[in-house]
């Protein structure tokens, strides 16, 4: 085999080696997202039963959805201004200080 053919042959390897480093870190990804998905799923089906009741949901899962909602509630509010909603604004911010 030729020093050609022997460096062909190891950037062959090398290539191969970072595709299937590349398809393991994707699986990888990709069974994160599928589980997250299932999660959601699972919620949404808590939320839309009938016999749902507020006690079922643990108690870290409504604060974090509150802590989402607060975060988006912040991010929208200086795009209210700009965009002539500073009632809208003023509501929120009002509503966030009157946390329970």
């Amino acid at each position: 085999m030729s020093a050609d053919d022997k460096a062909a042959a190891a950037w062959d390897d090398y290539v191969s080696q970072q595709q299937q480093e590349k398809i393991e870190e994707l699986e990888r990804e990709l069974n994160a997202a599928n589980d997250r998905i299932k999660r959601l799923e699972e919620f949404v089906d808590q939320l839309t039963n009938p016999k749902f009741t507020r006690d079922d949901l643990p108690k870290e899962a409504l604060l974090q959805y509150i802590k989402r909602l607060e975060e988006s509630g912040d991010a929208l509010k200086a795009a209210g201004y700009f965009g002539g909603w500073a009632d809208a604004v003023n509501k929120w911010i009002k509503a966030k200080e009157d946390k329970l």
